[in-house]
């Protein structure tokens, strides 16, 4: 086993620092310890940054909340409610590799109220 020597960094440098140890002891085929593993971190995003990765209006995001169709909300503080980063994302693929099928299109000439104009009027 090869013998290695480190020194001392400063704090600034330290995630690089831990994932040039990890890569050492791959190498040399030693164990890592506990506390060189990173962090789990929960991201969180709050409901602007929500809005620009998912242009859903409120009122449907909250509908499909309370369905269990949407990452849920959870408060911070009684004024701040955020959602997983994780989560959301997982929704958007998920979303994106089952199409939904879409409602049936509504026929505009037969509407009684506001007629198309330019339209020959519906026989009655």
């Amino acid at each position: 086993m090869p013998n290695v020597t480190l020194t001392p960094v400063p704090a600034k440098n330290v995630f690089k620092t831990v994932r040039v140890m990890r890569t050492l002891r791959v190498i040399t085929g030693e164990m890592p310890d506990t506390f060189m593993t990173q962090p789990s971190f929960t991201r969180t995003i709050r409901r602007r940054q929500l809005k620009e990765m998912v242009p859903l209006a409120d009122s449907t995001i909250f509908g499909m909340e309370q369905r269990g169709e949407f990452p849920c909300r959870f408060a911070l503080s009684p004024r701040c409610v955020v959602w997983d980063l994780a989560e959301v994302e997982e929704w958007l693929a998920s979303r994106r590799t089952c199409p939904i099928e879409r409602g049936q299109q509504v026929d505009v000439r037969h509407r009684r109220s506001r007629p198309v104009r330019g339209s020959d009027p519906l026989p009655t």
